[in-house]
């Protein structure tokens, strides 16, 4: 069975979603640390959401969550800290450094 032009062309814009979504996701985090030593994944989440849905039109918390689970994978540039703040377990966004690295 052939796929469908108008399948085929949903497929590529759904790409070019998640690729704007991806680089609205990996500079958020950049611009944000460089400004703070680390940010609370739980307010970034859905401020990137938002960023993303207001440039591209699109974004959805699933999408970004698993954007930021690659850029804060073993190999990649930032880093998941779990940490007791205020008596709540919170999750930090960090810069990884030298130190962090496997």
């Amino acid at each position: 069975m052939r796929e469908s032009k108008s399948s085929k062309k949903s497929a590529s814009s759904e790409i070019e979603i998640s690729n704007a979504c991806y680089s609205i996701t990996e500079k958020y985090p950049i611009d944000e640390i460089l400004a703070h030593a680390g940010i609370d994944y739980n307010k970034t989440l859905p401020n990137i959401v938002y960023i993303c849905k207001n440039k591209t039109g699109h974004g959805s918390i699933n999408q970004i969550r698993n954007h930021l689970e690659v850029l804060t994978s073993e190999k990649a540039p930032f880093k998941m800290d779990k940490i007791v703040m205020d008596n709540k377990k919170k999750k930090i966004i960090r810069k990884r450094t030298e130190d962090d690295s496997s």
